[in-house]
C-alpha cells in the first residue's frame, strides 16, 4: 500500500513540475508574442512581417543568456520590457534563451 502511495505521490510531484514548465513556456511565449514578435517574427523569410534588423526567434535561442539579458535590460530592447513583471520577464528567458544555453 505504502510502495504504490509514494509512487503516486512521485508521479503527481513529478507531473506539477511539468505543468508548471508548460505554465512557463506559455506565459513566456505570451510576453515574447505581444512584446516581441512584431519585429522579430519571419524576419528571415520576410512573411508576416518584422524588421530586417531584428534577429529571428531561432537566431535569438543561439545566443548566450547573458546578452540577451544585457540587451533586454539595459540595451536596444530595454524599452520593449519596462513594466514587464519579474517573473514574467524570466519566463521570457526562459522561453527565449533554454536553461541548457549558458
Amino acid at each position: 500500500m505504502f510502495k504504490h502511495l509514494s509512487v503516486f505521490v512521485a508521479a503527481l510531484v513529478m507531473g506539477s513540475g511539468f505543468t508548471l514548465a508548460a505554465q512557463q513556456h506559455q506565459s513566456g511565449e505570451a510576453a515574447y508574442l505581444q512584446r516581441c514578435a512584431p519585429c522579430h517574427i519571419n524576419t528571415v523569410s520576410g512573411e508576416g512581417g518584422g524588421d530586417e534588423r531584428a534577429p529571428t526567434l531561432e537566431a535569438i535561442g543561439f545566443m548566450s543568456r547573458e546578452r540577451v539579458r544585457t540587451s533586454l535590460t539595459s540595451g536596444s530592447m530595454q524599452t520593449h520590457t519596462e513594466g514587464i513583471e519579474p517573473q514574467t520577464f524570466n519566463e521570457l528567458m526562459l522561453f527565449l534563451v533554454p536553461d541548457d544555453n549558458p
